[in-house]
């Protein structure tokens, strides 16, 4: 007989490490410190999250999940829209080989319509707004506030040139990303005993 095996665990326990890695750099380094490796980790993130989310309502169960946490603020639409942002972005536009260099426009988000349509949703919705948002972590088995993030969304224009940096910092985003720190176990997800841990 074929031994079971838990797909989505492998796929969280992947995610896991590589955030606890990624936010490792941010802890306990200067802020514009490892910017390669932190580039690397996060474009590594993104299809490993990107497929998570896409199997067996698992993102629908995280939002559930966002909503009734008690370790939540009121920020948790922002903070999972930003989330989103991230991943579609580098999950379409594979071809950044920085932080920095990465840009939006209308035009480039409409060339591949419609799968790029949560982009141009996410700054119409929100554009000229400054939103405020907290990432907490499991430390020692207390959540603790670690990081906040305070972002403005820039209107997108047809043929002007957004760059990701100007709003939202490499570290921001890999801040962001760590909301899955507090959400993989708890979402039923058989991996290790979740506990927030750094390797460098």
């Amino acid at each position: 007989m074929e031994e079971q095996v838990d797909i989505p665990a492998l796929f969280a326990e992947q995610i896991k490490n590589k955030i606890d890695i990624a936010l490792g750099f941010c802890i306990y380094n200067e802020k514009n410190s490892y910017q390669y490796q932190k580039f690397q980790l996060i474009k590594e993130l993104t299809p490993l999250v990107s497929e998570l989310l896409d199997k067996d309502d698992i993102r629908d169960r995280l939002i559930k999940l966002a909503n009734t946490s008690k370790v939540n603020g009121d920020d948790n639409d922002i903070k999972i829209a930003t989330f989103d942002l991230i991943r579609n972005i580098l999950i379409h536009f594979p071809i950044f080989q920085t932080w920095d260099e990465i840009w939006i426009s209308e035009s480039l988000l409409k060339w591949n319509n419609p799968k790029n349509s949560n982009i141009l949703k996410y700054f119409k919705n929100n554009c000229n707004k400054t939103f405020t948002y907290r990432i907490l972590l499991n430390e020692n088995k207390k959540w603790v506030e670690r990081h906040t993030i305070k972002i403005t969304i820039p209107v997108l224009e047809k043929d002007k040139k957004v760059y990701l940096k100007d709003f939202l910092s490499l570290d921001d985003a890999i801040w962001t990303f760590g909301i899955l720190d507090y959400y993989l176990k708890d979402l039923g997800l058989n991996i290790t005993p979740y506990c927030f841990t750094c390797s460098l």
